[in-house]
C-alpha cells in the first residue's frame, strides 16, 4: 500500500496509468479500511482529468469501502467528483468505457436517487453504446421498480435492445405487470414481444400474468405434430429466399444458434444437424420439445432478494451458476443468493414460432439454414474478413471482402468487383463492426453497360431494408456512386447482404462496393 500511496504524492504514474488501477483494484479487495480510505484520498486530490485507469480504480475502492460501511463523507468524494462524473457520462464523444465506468461511479456514490434514476434513464435511447445501455439498465433493476421509463424509447429501439429489455422487465413480477398495462394501452404491440417471451409470460407462475398474456397472444397450440404437418403442407408449394431467411435467423434465433459467421453457439448446431429436410427442420423450429437434450434444457432461478430468472445453464461452478438468458446474455449467480432452482422439462428454444412466422418466412429461413451449409465461394483476390469502422466514422464494404453466394455471382480479380450477377440465388454479404449505435449514410459504387433492364436490388444492412432501381453507367468500365439513403444501426457486429429482386433480365449490376458513413450526432 506504501509504495502505491508514493506513487500519487510523487506523481510518479505517468504512463503506468493502466497498471497502477489494476493495482489498485486487487488491492483494496486486502487492503484495511484506513488504507482505503487513504487510497481515495489520494486519487481524489487534485484531479485535473478523470483518467480511465483512475476511474477503474476509484469504482474498485468505493465498492471495497462500502462493504467495509465507511461513510462517503471520510472518502473525498465530493460534488465536484460528482459533477465531473456526469459531464463524462453525458458527453457522446467521450470513449465509451470512460462513460460506462464514470457512469458506474455515479451510481455507487451519490446520495441523490432521483438525480442518478434521471441519469441513468437518459442513457436508455437507442443510439446509447450497448453497455452503457445495459449498465443502466442493472443499475434501475436495483433503484426503479417502474416499468414505463424502461419502455420510453421503445419504438426506436432495434429488436435486439428490445429484447434486452424485456429480459429486465420479466425478470421483475411488478415490471412484468406493467409490461401488460403497457400492451393494454397500446404503448406496445402484441407483435412486438418474440416467441420466447411470450412462452415465459404465458407459462408465467402469476396467474392474473399468465391470463393476460393468453388473451394478448392467443393459447398455445398443444398439438405440435399435427401443427407442423399442416404448416408443411402450406410451405412445400413456396420457394424460400435465403436472404430473407438470414434476416430472420438473425433476428430470431442469432442469440441461441450460430451458423456460418453469424449467431452464439450455446445451443445445437445446425451445421451439423444430419437430417435437413423440410419437415424434420420444421418440427425443430415449431416442436422443440419433441427430443431435448438436458443440457439444452430451461431452469427457473429465484435469488434471495425476489429476482426471477430462466436460462439455460450454461456453466456451474463450486460456488455459482451461471444462466445464459433467452436473449443469450450470460449471469452468474451466486449459489448463496438462490432461493431455488427448479428444472423446467421443456427447451430453452420456445414453442410459439407459428405465431410469428408465416408459411413464406419458414420457406425463407429453412432455406437459409440449408444454405449455409454451403460455404461462400472462393476467388483469387477475395478475402471475406469482418469491416471494422475506421477512424473517419466510415465502413467500406468492398467487393474484396464479400461473401460470395449463388450460381453465377463471381468476383471479378481484374476489376475488384462482384460480376456475373444474374441468378436468383446469387448475393453478397458482409460482416462489419460499428464502434456504437448511430444513424449511417449508404453509398452504392457500381457499373453497368448499355440502357438500364429495370433491374432492382434490395440491400438488408441490420434491420433496415433498401430496394434500389439500378441504372446504367454508360460501360462496365464507368463507375459511379449514388447515396441509398440512411440505415439505423446498432453498436456491435452487423450483417449486410445485397441481393437482386426477380424477375431478373439479363445482368444486374457490377458491384464494386458499399460505403456507411455515420452522420454527425
Amino acid at each position: 500500500m506504501g509504495i502505491l500511496n508514493e506513487l500519487f504524492s510523487d506523481g510518479g504514474v505517468g504512463s503506468h496509468g493502466q497498471l497502477t488501477g489494476n493495482l489498485l483494484a486487487l488491492a483494496g479487495a486486502e487492503a484495511s479500511a484506513a488504507e482505503i480510505k487513504k487510497l481515495l484520498l489520494n486519487l481524489t486530490a487534485k484531479v485535473d482529468k478523470l483518467e480511465t485507469w483512475r476511474l477503474t480504480a476509484l469504482s474498485a475502492l468505493v465498492e471495497n469501502a462500502q462493504k467495509r460501511d465507511l461513510p462517503r463523507t471520510e472518502l473525498g468524494l465530493d460534488d465536484e467528483l460528482l459533477d465531473s462524473l456526469n459531464l463524462i457520462v453525458e458527453n457522446n464523444e467521450a470513449g465509451t468505457g470512460d462513460r460506462v465506468a464514470a457512469l458506474r461511479l455515479l451510481a455507487n456514490i451519490s446520495d441523490d436517487a432521483k438525480q442518478v434514476r434521471d441519469i441513468l434513464h437518459r442513457q436508455l435511447g437507442a443510439l446509447s453504446p450497448t453497455p452503457l445501455f445495459d449498465l443502466a439498465l442493472d443499475e434501475l433493476n436495483k433503484r426503479d421498480p417502474a416499468t414505463a421509463p424502461l419502455l420510453t424509447h421503445w419504438k426506436s429501439y432495434s429488436p435486439n435492445r428490445k429484447n434486452r429489455v424485456l429480459q429486465h422487465i420479466l425478470n421483475d413480477e411488478k415490471k412484468t405487470l406493467g409490461l401488460l398495462f403497457a400492451i393494454d394501452n397500446k404503448l406496445v404491440l402484441p407483435g412486438e414481444i418474440g416467441a420466447a417471451f411470450r412462452q415465459l409470460l404465458k407459462q408465467h407462475r402469476n396467474e392474473t400474468i399468465r391470463k393476460q398474456a393468453a388473451a394478448h397472444f392467443g393459447k398455445q397450440n398443444t398439438q405440435r405434430d399435427q401443427l407442423v404437418t399442416e404448416r408443411l403442407a402450406g410451405m412445400n408449394p413456396l420457394k424460400g429466399v435465403a436472404a430473407s431467411g438470414e434476416q430472420l435467423f438473425t433476428t430470431h434465433c442469432a442469440a441461441c444458434h450460430k451458423l456460418g459467421n453469424i449467431g452464439n453457439a450455446a445451443g445445437p448446431d445446425l451445421a451439423a444437424i444430419a437430417d435437413k429436410s423440410p419437415r424434420a427442420l420444421l418440427t425443430a423450429i415449431l416442436n422443440p420439445n419433441q427430443a431435448v437434450e438436458d443440457r439444452f434444457s430451461v431452469y427457473a432461478l429465484a435469488t434471495k432478494n425476489g429476482t426471477q430468472l430462466a436460462g439455460m445453464i450454461s456453466n456451474e461452478g463450486a460456488n455459482s451458476v451461471t444462466l445464459m438468458d433467452l436473449n443469450g446474455q450470460q449471469r452468474q449467480i451466486l449459489r448463496a443468493d438462490i432461493k431455488s432452482l427448479t428444472g423446467l422439462g421443456r427447451s430453452l428454444m420456445p414453442e410459439g414460432f407459428e405465431q410469428v412466422f408465416s408459411d413464406q418466412q419458414l420457406a425463407d429461413l429453412i432455406s437459409h439454414i440449408n444454405a449455409s451449409a454451403h460455404p461462400p465461394k472462393l476467388f483469387p483476390g477475395n478475402k471475406p474478413t469482418v469491416v471494422n469502422e475506421d477512424d473517419d466514422n466510415t465502413l467500406s464494404l468492398t467487393a474484396a471482402t464479400a461473401e460470395i453466394y449463388g450460381d453465377s455471382l463471381m468476383f471479378e480479380e481484374k476489376h475488384r468487383n462482384l460480376g456475373f450477377w444474374r441468378a436468383p440465388n446469387d448475393r453478397a454479404a458482409w460482416s462489419f463492426k460499428t464502434k456504437r449505435a448511430g444513424i449511417y449514410n449508404v453509398q452504392l459504387n457500381w457499373a453497368l453497360d448499355g440502357k438500364a433492364k429495370a433491374n432492382r436490388i434490395q440491400l438488408r444492412i441490420g434491420q433496415n431494408e433498401i430496394v434500389h432501381a439500378v441504372d446504367s453507367t454508360g460501360t462496365w468500365d464507368q463507375y459511379r456512386s449514388v447515396n441509398l439513403g440512411t440505415v439505423k444501426l446498432d453498436e456491435g457486429e452487423q450483417r449486410a447482404i445485397v441481393q437482386a429482386v426477380t424477375p431478373i433480365s439479363g445482368f444486374v449490376i457490377d458491384l464494386k462496393s458499399l460505403k456507411l458513413t455515420r452522420k454527425e450526432d
